[in-house]
């Protein structure tokens, strides 16, 4: 074999290199919404397996641990091929997830956060542009005796704020969600469900909640 063979033989893989990289260069990708600078804030910093205590004013206390708080935000929406196994990609998105479990009965808290597309239909049909998004935040309390679409709760940071002094820290960032409903839910035979005012720090999460036993849980650590 002659050098310009030899050559030749040593160029074409390179070239089939830079004309693959090249490829992938000029595909388009999906949209992907992600976390805005000010949405970190909003997420709370809650690291995993760490414990979480409330007390009342009677000495009586209820344990959380910290079971998911992902740090891993990136997903993707898919969807169900009916023509070939598998899924269809489409735009990706941020989303947190933190959840709580009691030393008891599996009283679950769990704090949700994402940022998604306004208008999800108009960003799967058109899933390589990026439309205008939110970001939600949404709390769910499993002893919470709210009704209807209120079993989850939605956050919305433009309302009022007020201050607690709890355990001598003074939480400044506090919306108060109430339920207004006066009975407990009974479950049977999962426990009642009965935490009918819940008080929400926006860079702490829960902070404290009432029950209609008249108990005042605070957050002592």
């Amino acid at each position: 074999m002659n050098n310009d063979l030899k050559k030749m033989k040593n160029i074409i893989p390179i070239l089939i290199i830079l004309l693959i990289v090249s490829c992938n260069k000029d595909e388009p990708t999906e949209a992907y919404y992600n976390f805005r600078d000010n949405d970190f804030n909003k997420l709370l910093d809650i690291e995993l397996n760490s414990i979480i205590k409330y007390e009342n004013q009677y000495g009586d206390e209820i344990v959380y641990e910290v079971t998911e708080s992902s740090d891993q935000y990136k997903k993707q929406v898919t969807q169900g091929s009916w023509v070939l196994p598998g899924s269809i990609g489409y735009f990706y998105y941020d989303e947190k997830k933190i959840e709580l479990i009691s030393n008891s009965d599996n009283y679950k808290i769990k704090y949700n956060f994402i940022r998604y597309p306004v208008n999800v239909e108009q960003a799967i049909e058109d899933d390589l542009t990026e439309y205008p998004s939110e970001f939600n935040g949404s709390v769910f309390m499993f002893l919470w005796n709210g009704l209807g679409d209120f079993k989850n709760i939605n956050i919305d940071y433009e309302r009022e704020k007020v201050d607690m002094l709890i355990n001598g820290i003074n939480y400044q960032n506090i919306i108060i969600f109430q339920s207004n409903n006066p009975e407990p839910i009974i479950n049977n035979p999962v426990p009642e469900k009965n935490v009918n005012v819940i008080y929400y720090d926006t860079f702490y999460g829960i902070v404290g909640f009432d029950d209609l036993n008249d108990n005042h849980w605070r957050i002592v650590n």
